[in-house]
């Protein structure tokens, strides 16, 4: 089964390029090898050209900035596996992430989460949150599950892009509303950096989170109605 990665990239100060180098290399160290990178470079400032290494499986493509929900589903158009994994330029994975996700996609799931580790720049010391079990009353309530899951094709739904922050719990609400069944790894598969100039931060500093949080709030209500 083939593995359709899509990661997009917004490059505009240079430590940025370091964090999408060990990006790459988490997918290149998989265990699992039969996948494909899609980088969608949403109008980086920053070339990165030198930091992709010579694969046949790493596809770039480029586009004006229009914010990561967009890119996510242009990376979406263009994969051809048969099950998608979301995958941001500033987290890296663990060796056996495809191989443990994939094992629950095959026991019939349609969607799979796991924990990760938190980096912070203002943290001494990595956070580690496990996953927990599947609680759509909770998910309607908050984003308990990360953006990182890894879903069927042919459950598929796109992001709405009206929102350039929050777009992955709205992604995970509509997952459920097409059907789509979740399972979960009880491991951290992931690293997660938190840094000043990532889109979870940006959107604090300039208001757009809380905005876009109140968006999603309606949009739930919507669908109980």
């Amino acid at each position: 089964m083939k593995i359709s990665i899509i990661m997009p990239t917004f490059i505009f100060y240079a430590p940025q390029k370091m964090f999408i180098e060990e990006a790459i290399d988490s997918i290149i160290n998989q265990t699992y090898q039969d996948w494909e990178l899609i980088i969608v470079d949403d109008g980086s400032f920053l070339k990165f050209d030198d930091v992709i290494p010579d694969d046949d499986r790493i596809k770039v493509y480029r586009k004006k900035h229009e914010g990561v929900a967009k890119a996510r589903n242009f990376g979406i158009k263009k994969m051809t596996g048969d099950v998608y994994m979301a995958h941001d330029s500033d987290d890296s994975s663990d060796p056996r992430r495809l191989d443990l996700m994939l094992k629950e996609i095959n026991k019939g799931y349609d969607a799979v989460y796991h924990g990760f580790h938190r980096v912070s720049m203002d943290e001494k010391e990595p956070r580690t949150k496990s996953a927990e079990p599947f609680d759509y009353e909770r998910l309607k309530k908050e984003q308990y599950i990360p953006y990182f899951v890894m879903v069927r094709k042919d459950k598929m739904v796109p992001y709405r892009d009206k929102y350039t922050s929050s777009d992955d719990w709205m992604f995970l609400i509509d997952l459920v509303e097409n059907g789509a069944k979740f399972g979960y790894v009880d491991k951290p598969l992931m690293i997660y950096r938190k840094h000043p100039m990532s889109v979870s931060c940006l959107s604090m500093y300039d208001g757009r989170k809380k905005k876009e949080l109140n968006w999603i709030k309606k949009d739930i209500k919507k669908l109980k109605a």
